[in-house]
């Protein structure tokens, strides 16, 4: 991305003002550039993608190359669809060298032939405008990549003549003695059409493959390449016009390949280039299967876990061994979650990734087809898609479909929360996609509303009710969005997070938390009470690793010391601050428990984390409806983080209005406590009723973010000895395979032998108690 800074006469810094600014601030324009200058009272740099040339700022001469006369403060393409190579800018005129035949186009003031166009004449040029020279002005080729050369204009050049070339340096005090070229014959050559295909082979530690394709008119060529800038000639020749270029053992991450081609003359005029990336294939870290011990009636259960260096999401397939007869039980899969929203909660089931909803589906925000009617149980929606995360808020739900990340919603649409483009009255009873196209890594549904992270660019877009400035659209006026549109603010997220009236989220460049929307008791954590209509950094300049806003308070993890810091409303105890009284506290504040957190997530009154040493969940807060899981419904507030009854490890807990819902990690089961009088609580029960303990839903399912894989007990026979194998992949590459401990199959059916009693004596008579 380009950044400038400075006075900004004219739009020159290229983002959207004429104002100076002293800091380096990016332009309007999110593309990358592989160059870019300054001029006198203009700017012009070069787009990555396309090579195309860009200018913004004083354009009255036609500097700008846009066909106008009148200043620009964006970046805007100049009227040549041409690629350059080269750009370079005076006073009011600009001149760059076009990539497909190097000749040097100028444009803007003309006055004093600065165009070279022939004319001295008081003139513009509003256009790019190639000059009268009809030379080549190329760039050779040695290890240290591009360096200029020297090409003779054809004008001098006959078909049939001979030419040699001599050079001498010169160092500013003597000059070297002449060396000569060897000859070469002026020949009606077409230069050579440079092909490079996709690399064949991308993975870690292996060869990299590049075929090259370069012809010229006598069909034939010659080709050396640069990888990363250093040179390597060594190229496979596959026919007489293709070569492979080959390259071992390359690191992961991205990298850029150029080629040269050369004429059948040797001459190099042909070149192109590629980026590519080299992918890091996960690896396995662990396989167990759950129990030392299986009957022949049980499925057996085992588990994977895999990690990957590119932090892509990862799938599994897995095997079980039987001596030596090998059973597939498996298929590909995204990784799951659990969301608790107002009187629903929603997960992805581990083994096909569907999302899986229960509790009040008024509205349809089950995405089961129906509203109004009550799912005690967990219940897949009615789209067949894998998803990687849903995000279950008040009317609504929204998730990210597995197969091009598109965003889908279902539920209230009143107020444009669905990203549909409509405000009215309406439900989708059923997942249906927004009406933006583009790809999204995280979702979050709020109060009325919804904000997600597009992937390409990672800015936060909002959609749907925005009253109190919870867009980050800078307006706080009654009005609602219905379709996905950007924050005020430009930078990259890394998470969103949307809560009752206010949004947060964590920025991706220095981790800072920035919050937006209603601010009266202090969850924006800027140390005031009032609204903030575009995202606004906390007080607390720490690096954090997570935030959730809930009702009136908010909660995020510091990464320093993966501490829990909670600001905003705290009348109940959710803050974790030991206090009940009435208070908000404006500024990130930190819990009484010094314990690590590996997560933490606020709800409407209360809040729960998952402690780092043991993964036991704690809750704090108002508790009247056992959402604490603390074993009590009473009317009462926990101040301080307090452990669940429940001693299991968690991996993942979601805090909703007056219930809470985590995955239990030794079997990946959902268990939900709290209020249920909805089915929230996915546990067959309706009617006004709390759950005051974690309690398993009735859904058997996993909903883990590693594999858990359940061999059916049609395949076991007892006395037998089996093993499980998994791999993990990135849609790139696979890890290892990676074996569990081997258990035996014993069997339950087996009918105890009666035991037959021994004769029974005693010692002696009238004995007393104590003797006898």
């Amino acid at each position: 991305r380009v950044l400038c800074w400075g006075e900004g006469y004219y739009g020159r810094l290229g983002d959207g003002q004429t104002a100076k600014n002293p800091n380096p601030n990016l332009t309007t324009d999110t593309s990358a550039y592989i160059k870019v200058i300054a001029g006198g009272y203009h700017t012009c740099g070069i787009r990555a993608n396309d090579s195309r040339v860009l200018c913004w700022g004083w354009g009255s001469s036609g500097q700008l190359g846009d066909s106008e006369t009148g200043n620009n403060w964006f970046p805007n393409l100049t009227t040549d669809l041409s690629a350059y190579n080269d750009i370079n800018l005076g006073y009011e005129h600009t001149c760059g060298i076009r990539a497909n035949d190097s000749r040097v186009l100028c444009w803007g003031q003309g006055n004093e032939g600065q165009l070279g166009d022939g004319n001295t004449e008081v003139h513009n040029s509003l256009n790019t405008n190639i000059t009268i020279d009809s030379s080549a002005y190329g760039r050779g080729f040695n290890s240290n990549e591009d360096v200029l050369v020297s090409i003779l204009g054809n004008a001098y050049l006959n078909i049939g003549e001979t030419w040699k070339m001599g050079c001498r340096a010169y160092d500013f005090t003597d000059y070297s003695s002449w060396m000569n070229s060897s000859s070469i014959v002026i020949i009606e050559t077409i230069p050579p059409a440079v092909t490079i295909n996709t690399p064949l082979n991308t993975t870690y530690g292996s060869t990299v493959i590049f075929n090259v394709t370069a012809t010229d008119s006598s069909g034939i060529s010659a080709c050396v390449y640069s990888l990363d800038n250093a040179l390597n000639v060594s190229m496979t020749n596959i026919t007489a016009s293709e070569w492979n270029a080959t390259n071992s053992s390359m690191i992961s991450g991205s990298h850029n390949v150029k080629f040269y081609c050369n004429d059948t003359y040797g001459n190099i005029n042909g070149s192109k280039s590629v980026t590519f990336s080299v992918n890091l294939p996960p690896t396995m870290i662990s396989v167990k299967i759950n129990s030392t011990t299986n009957s022949s009636t049980e499925n057996i259960k085992g588990y994977c876990n895999a990690t990957d260096g590119d932090g892509d999401d990862l799938a599994y397939q897995y095997q079980w061994y039987n001596g030596s007869t090998v059973y597939m039980n498996g298929t590909l899969f995204k990784e799951g979650s659990i969301s608790a929203g107002y009187l629903h909660t929603c997960g992805i089931r581990a083994n096909d990734s569907r999302v899986l909803c229960w509790g009040e589906s008024l509205y349809g925000r089950l995405g089961d087809g129906q509203n109004g009617t009550n799912v005690l149980n967990p219940n897949v929606t009615t789209d067949s898609s894998a998803y990687t995360s849903v995000s279950a808020g008040y009317y609504n739900t929204c998730g990210i479909r597995a197969s091009d990340s598109r965003v889908l919603c279902w539920g209230s649409g009143n107020y444009g929360q669905l990203g549909d483009n409509s405000t009215d009255a309406h439900t989708a009873l059923n997942p249906n996609i927004t009406t933006d196209a583009s790809p999204y890594s995280r979702i979050s549904a709020g109060y009325y509303y919804t904000c997600g992270i597009r992937q390409n660019d990672s800015r936060v877009l909002c959609w749907g009710r925005g009253d109190w400035g919870n867009l980050g659209d800078d307006s706080t006026a009654t009005h609602n969005v219905a379709t996905p549109n950007l924050t005020t603010d430009i930078s990259a997220y890394s998470s969103v997070n949307a809560g009752q009236y206010h949004t947060c989220g964590i920025r991706a460049n220095d981790s800072r938390v920035l919050c937006w929307g209603m601010g009266s008791s202090g969850q924006i954590g800027d140390g005031a009470s009032i609204e903030r209509t575009n995202p606004t950094t906390t007080s607390d300049i720490s690096v954090y690793k997570s935030v959730s806003a809930g009702y009136q308070h908010t909660c995020g993890i510091r990464a320093n010391d993966s501490r829990v810091l909670c600001w905003g409303e705290g009348n109940y105890g959710q803050l974790g601050d030991s206090s009940t009284i009435e208070h908000n506290v404006g500024n990130p504040n930190i819990t009484t428990d010094s314990s690590f957190y590996s997560s933490v997530s606020a709800g409407y009154y209360h809040t729960c984390g998952i402690r780092q040493n043991d993964s036991r969940v704690l809750c704090w807060g108002r508790g009247d409806w056992g959402n604490l899981g603390d074993y009590s419904t009473a009317a009462h507030n926990v101040t301080t983080p307090n452990l669940t009854t429940d001693i299991s490890a968690y991996s993942s807990a979601s805090a909703g209005q007056y219930h809470t819902c985590g995955i239990r990690a030794n079997d990946s089961r959902v268990l939900c406590w709290g209020s249920g009088t909805y089915g929230q609580l996915g546990d067959g029960l309706t009617g006004d009723h709390n759950s005051t303990n974690p309690n398993v839903t009735t859904d058997l399912s996993p909903y883990l973010s590693t594999l858990v894989s359940i061999l059916g007990n049609a395949f076991l026979n007892i006395g037998e000895t089996w093993k499980m194998g998994c791999r993990a992949y990135d849609f790139i590459d696979y890890s290892s395979w990676m074996n569990s401990s081997e258990i035996t199959i014993s069997s339950s059916n087996e009918v105890p032998n009666t035991p037959t009693p021994n004769l029974v004596s005693v010692d002696g008579t009238n004995k007393t108690l104590s003797n006898l």
